[in-house]
Protein backbone atom coordinates (compact mmCIF):
# COMPACT_ATOMS: atom_id res chain seq x y z
CA UNK A 1 0.00 0.00 0.00
CA UNK A 2 1.65 3.35 -1.38
CA UNK A 3 1.81 6.18 2.16
CA UNK A 4 -0.73 8.80 1.97
CA UNK A 5 1.41 12.00 0.99
CA UNK A 6 1.52 14.46 4.19
CA UNK A 7 -1.40 17.24 4.27
CA UNK A 8 -0.19 20.24 4.85
CA UNK A 9 -3.59 21.92 5.78
CA UNK A 10 -4.44 19.15 7.86
CA UNK A 11 -1.64 19.34 9.51
CA UNK A 12 -1.88 23.34 10.44
CA UNK A 13 -5.31 22.44 11.08
CA UNK A 14 -4.29 19.92 14.06
CA UNK A 15 -1.72 22.44 15.15
CA UNK A 16 -3.88 25.23 15.56
CA UNK A 17 -6.36 22.53 17.34
CA UNK A 18 -3.55 22.01 19.80
CA UNK A 19 -2.68 25.65 20.16
CA UNK A 20 -6.23 26.66 20.99
CA UNK A 21 -6.13 23.80 24.07
CA UNK A 22 -3.36 25.15 25.68
CA UNK A 23 -0.58 23.28 24.12
CA UNK A 24 2.56 26.25 24.63
CA UNK A 25 4.57 24.45 21.98
CA UNK A 26 1.96 24.35 19.66
CA UNK A 27 1.11 28.40 20.25
CA UNK A 28 4.82 28.73 19.41
CA UNK A 29 4.66 26.83 16.57
CA UNK A 30 1.85 28.36 15.29
CA UNK A 31 3.51 31.98 16.17
CA UNK A 32 5.60 31.08 13.76
CA UNK A 33 3.08 30.74 10.62
CA UNK A 34 0.89 34.03 11.61
CA UNK A 35 4.18 36.09 12.48
CA UNK A 36 5.27 38.40 9.71
CA UNK A 37 8.64 37.83 7.47
CA UNK A 38 8.74 41.68 7.45
CA UNK A 39 6.77 44.17 9.24
CA UNK A 40 5.10 45.30 6.44
CA UNK A 41 3.97 42.17 5.06
CA UNK A 42 0.64 41.16 7.37
CA UNK A 43 -0.71 42.45 11.00
CA UNK A 44 0.75 40.95 13.85
CA UNK A 45 -1.99 40.59 15.76
CA UNK A 46 -3.24 36.51 15.08
CA UNK A 47 0.44 35.95 15.87
CA UNK A 48 0.00 37.88 19.20
CA UNK A 49 -2.69 36.26 20.39
CA UNK A 50 -0.91 33.14 20.22
CA UNK A 51 2.50 33.86 20.94
CA UNK A 52 0.98 35.77 24.08
CA UNK A 53 -0.28 32.37 25.52
CA UNK A 54 2.74 30.65 25.22
CA UNK A 55 4.79 33.46 26.54
CA UNK A 56 2.79 32.76 29.66
CA UNK A 57 3.20 29.10 30.18
CA UNK A 58 7.20 30.23 30.05
CA UNK A 59 8.52 28.62 26.61
CA UNK A 60 11.61 30.21 25.79
CA UNK A 61 11.52 31.20 22.50
CA UNK A 62 7.79 33.25 23.18
CA UNK A 63 9.06 35.27 25.93
CA UNK A 64 11.79 36.57 23.00
CA UNK A 65 9.35 36.93 20.25
CA UNK A 66 6.79 39.06 22.94
CA UNK A 67 9.56 41.36 23.98
CA UNK A 68 10.69 41.75 20.61
CA UNK A 69 7.62 42.77 19.56
CA UNK A 70 6.94 45.29 22.95
CA UNK A 71 9.87 46.65 22.11
CA UNK A 72 9.01 47.42 18.59
CA UNK A 73 5.65 47.82 18.78
CA UNK A 74 5.11 45.21 16.18
CA UNK A 75 1.55 44.41 16.80
CA UNK A 76 1.41 45.49 20.11
CA UNK A 77 1.77 49.30 21.44
CA UNK A 78 5.64 49.98 22.47
CA UNK A 79 5.84 49.36 26.11
CA UNK A 80 9.22 49.22 27.57
CA UNK A 81 8.61 48.10 30.84
CA UNK A 82 6.52 44.80 29.34
CA UNK A 83 9.76 44.22 27.12
CA UNK A 84 11.71 44.52 29.91
CA UNK A 85 9.83 41.75 31.78
CA UNK A 86 10.29 39.72 28.71
CA UNK A 87 13.49 40.33 27.82
CA UNK A 88 15.02 40.12 31.20
CA UNK A 89 18.03 37.91 31.67
CA UNK A 90 18.91 37.87 27.83
CA UNK A 91 22.53 38.01 26.97
CA UNK A 92 23.08 41.20 24.85
CA UNK A 93 21.35 44.31 24.11
CA UNK A 94 18.88 44.80 21.75
CA UNK A 95 18.05 47.64 18.86
CA UNK A 96 14.94 49.43 18.14
CA UNK A 97 13.89 52.19 15.87
CA UNK A 98 13.05 55.30 18.19
CA UNK A 99 11.26 56.85 15.48
CA UNK A 100 14.52 59.74 15.91
CA UNK A 101 17.24 57.42 15.51
CA UNK A 102 18.45 53.64 16.45
CA UNK A 103 18.89 53.03 20.43
CA UNK A 104 19.39 50.01 22.19
CA UNK A 105 18.08 48.31 25.00
CA UNK A 106 19.33 47.11 27.58
CA UNK A 107 16.73 44.81 29.32
CA UNK A 108 18.23 44.01 32.57
CA UNK A 109 19.04 47.95 33.94
CA UNK A 110 16.29 48.71 31.57
CA UNK A 111 18.01 51.55 30.32
CA UNK A 112 17.54 53.07 26.74
CA UNK A 113 19.95 54.91 24.99
CA UNK A 114 20.85 56.28 22.13
CA UNK A 115 23.95 55.07 20.23
CA UNK A 116 26.33 57.32 18.89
Amino acid sequence: MKPTPPNPNEAFRLLLKAADLGDADSQAKVWRHFAPRDATSQNYEDAIHFIQKSADQGVDEALLHLGLCYLNGLGVTRNMDLAAKYLKGRPGVFLYDAGDGIRSFDPDTHIPSTNS
